[in-house]
């Protein structure tokens, strides 16, 4: 990753990391560090796997300290809120929906800068929103290790990437990603087919690549440990590239 390309990516996260090899190793897939490391010329960062996992725990901590700051008070009788447990929960994970946290990283064109393996390339993953979403998660961890977990700059920066209204409304109840796509089809009499196009992998980690295509167009791809799996991932890819199509 060249200097310049840090520099843009800063820019547009709004935040200059004192340790840019942390902002390498955000935008860089386990796919890429092992085809390098099948070259014999190994990567100059780790994967973002690890990233990712601490990117997903600071957020749930920078969500409820949004949560806090708008929705309760603090007194003599301690903690004062008007939502329920239940309440605060459901707004929770409006924080984990794949199809937002994709679309964040859509809008901050940020997916070309993705290091990932050219067979990752060639099956097209920096279009599907599995990746974007890890990538959010990715940036978020490595910011907070930059930053020492400081709240004051990671509170603002989520809000400054993500809507605060939408960070703390309660999240209607959707269905499950498949029967949206299947009842979007059904209703306009549009043929639909998740195709497996890919298994790879030993018996006991199997992986299963799906296509999702409806009326002879390709609309989604999904990855998983089990066709079920693959096929619920291209369903919720189609649903985060496409909002326009089944928003109704």
């Amino acid at each position: 990753m060249t200097e310049q390309a840090i520099r843009e990516i800063e820019e547009r996260l709004g935040y200059r990391f004192k340790n840019p090899a942390l902002l390498k190793q955000a935008f860089t897939r386990s796919s890429y560090t092992n085809e390098m490391l099948q070259a014999r010329t190994p990567a100059d960062t780790d994967s973002n796997e690890v990233l990712e996992f601490i990117g997903d725990s600071v957020l749930s901590a920078v969500l409820a300290m949004i949560l806090v700051r708008r929705c309760t008070s603090i007194g003599e009788r301690g903690l004062i809120s008007p939502l329920t447990e239940g309440d605060l929960s459901r707004i929770k994970s409006n924080l984990s929906d794949k199809r937002a946290l994709s679309g964040i990283m859509r809008g901050l064109d940020l997916a070309g800068y993705l290091r990932v393996s050219r067979g990752d390339i060639a099956n097209g993953i920096l279009t599907e929103a599995s990746p974007l979403e890890d990538l959010f998660e990715s940036i978020i961890g490595a910011i907070a290790l930059d930053s020492d977990m400081d709240f004051s700059v990671l509170v603002p920066l989520l809000e400054r990437l993500d809507r605060p209204e939408r960070l703390t409304e309660q999240p209607s109840v959707r269905k499950d990603p498949k029967s949206t796509v299947k009842e979007y089809c059904e209703k306009r009499r549009l043929a639909y087919d998740f195709a497996l196009t890919a298994e790879s992998g030993p018996d006991h980690a199997k992986e299963y690549r799906v296509n999702l295509r409806i009326d002879r167009s390709d609309v989604g791809f999904g990855v998983g440990k089990s066709k079920k799996l693959a096929d619920r991932a291209a369903a919720e890819d189609a649903l985060a590239r496409h909002p326009e199509l089944f928003g109704d």
